[in-house]
């Protein structure tokens, strides 16, 4: 028998409290992080001056990538497809490898040439000779296309935020209220500390990340009967959901959802802010003392809480199963006093994913802005005080943008998560092929981002999102890598 959806507030001013609290709390990192830092320049600002060390950085970096649309919206994405949904651990476990290859290249030529930001590189390494016109092409191409991915991924934050806090406070805090204050917070504590504050934020977050998740797998164990409970129901209610995948679609499906999240995740901009905030590559490759088990952890767990999910509360449509984890949590918060305890263990751990990646995301599009249009093309003589400010209007104006554009969701979380890669993805060649590959020309770099990108939004606008299970942007990363090689 399937669960009753709840109703009236369950938490209710709990819910409020604990929202508002915990953003205080990021404030006054933001704050300390503010007084830690080593002088007012772009390179503190945006590198906390390549101070951080491993176990901040693991943790950082388990934060960042595993953020509010993961455990919102992925979790959603198990609950419609059920076993399809399997290659999640898969996908989040591709993210590391490709970024083991990018930082060993990567962090030496930043260390030794003092590079910022991804598109310092790119402008090195393409810029040669008397193609000054050609190597400035391809570095806003690639901007655009990091840019897209990364903010899509912030403003994936602030979709999942509205959801938590309207499911949690019983409509106290409607979607609109919870996304206003999720928006506020995050520019306070990034404008005041910056790279170092959300860095400092996220490995707080990511802790709580985790003791979070060992709270949902007893709740969903101890309130609906964990997976073997959830199998055997589904077997009988929707046995398409726990259907072992035959065709030749899906795995096709399979193997580009591992590519496309595998080489797009690894190349965010914040992501690769972390990668360059590392003092040396020894210091990064450290961080990998943790993260494969945080990342394989955190996504099995996701997958059997979406699966539960779908058992428990069958029957949701699209947007509503986006709800499902907080409807799972209030449920079982409704019945018993010591569910509700770990309900508002779940609602910080969500709180802290959302917002940890929220800020690195939004310090990380801010950085690009002042580093390669303002610092580059607008005003190339401006102090680091005068940057750093210009870094922090940009950082709040990209913040509040963000809130018209969610304030009525039209897709979920896992259409978004496919569109920003399906246009990051198209930078990799200039960068990996450029880290790699000596005789990758500034040519065909871009005609293959060009190519490429026209390909994936064409297949994309037509109405071709998959063709025979492949992604339309993974056609185009295809295309865009033949070009240039």
């Amino acid at each position: 028998m399937a669960q009753q959806l709840p109703t009236g507030p369950i938490f209710g001013v709990e819910a409020v409290i604990i929202a508002i609290l915990f953003v205080a709390i990021l404030m006054l990192i933001g704050y300390y992080a503010y007084k830690k830092r080593i002088g007012v320049s772009v390179y503190d600002f945006f590198l906390a001056s390549r101070t951080l060390g491993y176990i901040v950085l693991a943790l950082s970096l388990f934060a960042a990538q595993y953020s509010g649309n993961s455990f919102i919206g992925y979790a959603a994405k198990a609950y419609r497809s059920g076993f399809v949904y399997l290659v999640y651990p898969t996908f989040m476990l591709a993210i590391l490898p490709i970024l083991l290859i990018v930082a060993a290249r990567l962090i030496p030529i930043a260390t030794r040439r003092k590079l910022i930001s991804p598109l310092d590189f790119i402008r090195e390494r393409y810029y040669y000779g008397n193609n000054r016109g050609i190597a400035n092409a391809i570095a806003v191409l690639s901007l655009i296309f990091l840019v897209w991915g990364t903010f899509v991924q912030f403003f994936e934050q602030a979709i999942a935020m509205g959801y938590l806090g309207e499911v949690f406070s019983g409509g106290l805090l409607p979607y609109t209220y919870m996304l206003v204050i999720f928006i506020l917070g995050v520019i306070v504590f990034t404008v005041l500390g910056g790279f170092r504050g959300a860095a400092l934020a996220n490995a707080l977050m990511g802790a709580i990340m985790l003791f979070g998740l060992i709270s949902a797998l007893w709740l969903v164990n101890v309130h609906y009967g964990g997976i073997g409970a959830a199998v055997e129901k589904l077997s009988k209610i929707s046995p398409k959901l726990i259907m072992t995948p035959t065709s030749t679609e899906t795995y096709a499906w399979w193997f580009s959802t591992i590519f496309l999240v595998g080489i797009g995740a690894a190349l965010y901009i914040h992501i690769l802010m972390h990668v360059m905030a590392s003092r040396d590559p020894h210091t990064f490759k450290r961080t990998f003392l943790f993260t494969p088990y945080f990342y394989i952890f955190t996504a099995t767990t996701l997958l059997i809480v979406g699966i539960c999910g779908a058992a428990a509360f069958p029957g949701l449509g699209k947007f509503e199963s986006e709800r499902i984890v907080p409807i799972m949590v209030v449920n079982a918060a409704a019945k018993d006093p010591m569910a509700k305890v770990i309900g508002i263990i779940w609602l910080v751990a969500v709180l802290s994913a959302t917002l940890s990646t929220a800020g690195t995301t939004i310090t990380a599009i801010s950085m690009t802005i002042v580093k390669d249009i303002y610092r580059t093309y607008i005003n190339p003589n401006a102090t680091e005080r005068q940057a750093v400010l210009v870094g922090r209007i940009a950082l709040i104006l990209l913040a509040l943008l963000a809130i018209p554009i969610v304030w009525n969701p039209r897709l979920t979380i896992w259409r978004w998560t496919e569109l920003k890669f399906e246009g990051l993805i198209q930078v990799a060649p200039a960068i990996l092929l450029g880290l790699y590959v000596p005789w990758i020309n500034d040519k065909g770099v871009l005609a293959g981002m060009i190519i490429g990108a026209l390909t994936a939004m064409s297949l994309t606008l037509s109405g071709h999102r998959y063709v025979y299970g492949i992604h339309a942007g993974m056609i185009g990363l295809i295309i865009n890598l033949i070009v240039c090689l």
